[in-house]
């Protein structure tokens, strides 16, 4: 498959876990680093999580427990916030964005993975944003995968992949892999596994562990993807260009 000039951005749950005035501007900040890589040219598709999260939220402000509260609940509460609040600081600096919530068995299904694809490639044209996450609300088996660090991560390869991206970039807390406190610039894919016992677990509020992120980056270096992981507040043109973070190759 020929790769485009596409970017598939991956933000994870611990991204949108902030009091509401610091994850507002947090995501101002990542929206001010999308106009500046459309701007050279990229189209961009943002892959996210936090549904979950952002439900568990709502329940909070009212001052209510969510314990008794199904996950598949909380991600049909949370998705279209979290979805709105990025939505609000693209339209701020004119930028179009619109949701999508796509499930696995769905990209594993020929008919259904032509239309989500001929949906992205219609809002490519529109010079539209695709803001995709699980749809989690129906994806029970994706939900029971949050404790292990699932967190949609492999669903951001998928698109990458699947769309004909060049660039996957996986955003997360930390600065990159790293061993001994320090960062790792390149690993490759067969390296992985010998490095499993520097890998961490997930972080209380996120739940996606940099060895799923490593997995996905991973599968998407496979297919020639550049797969590169960093932090969230970084800049993101330094990450891809493998000046900071780390790059998973072949």
């Amino acid at each position: 498959m020929s790769r485009h000039n596409r970017l598939v951005i991956k933000q994870g749950s611990s991204f949108f876990d902030r009091k509401k005035y610091h994850r507002q501007e947090a995501i101002g900040r990542m929206a001010n680093q999308v106009q500046g890589l459309k701007k050279q040219g990229n189209s961009i598709a943002i892959v996210h999580s936090g549904a979950v999260v952002e439900g568990k939220r709502r329940f909070e402000q009212m001052n209510m427990s969510s314990d008794n509260v199904s996950p598949n609940v909380l991600a049909a509460m949370g998705g279209a916030g979290i979805a709105e609040n990025i939505w609000l600081e693209l339209m701020i600096r004119r930028m179009f964005s619109a949701q999508m919530l796509v499930t696995h068995s769905e990209l594993n299904n020929p008919k259904h993975l032509e239309s989500i694809l001929t949906t992205m490639e219609s809002m490519e044209k529109s010079d539209v944003i695709p803001l995709i996450n699980a749809n989690d609300a129906l994806e029970l088996e994706e939900l029971q995968k949050l404790p292990e660090g699932g967190d949609n991560d492999n669903l951001a390869a998928e698109i990458a992949i699947n769309w004909g991206a060049n660039t996957l970039l996986m955003c997360t807390d930390v600065d990159g892999f790293m061993v001994d406190g320090e960062v790792q610039k390149q690993i490759s894919i067969s390296d992985i596994d010998s490095l499993k016992n520097h890998i961490y677990e997930p972080s209380k509020n996120g739940t996606g562990s940099m060895h799923s992120k490593l997995q996905a980056a991973a599968m998407a270096a496979s297919v020639g993807i550049r797969a590169v992981i960093g932090n969230a507040e970084a800049d993101y043109q330094q990450i891809i260009n493998n000046q900071i973070g780390t790059q998973v190759v072949q």
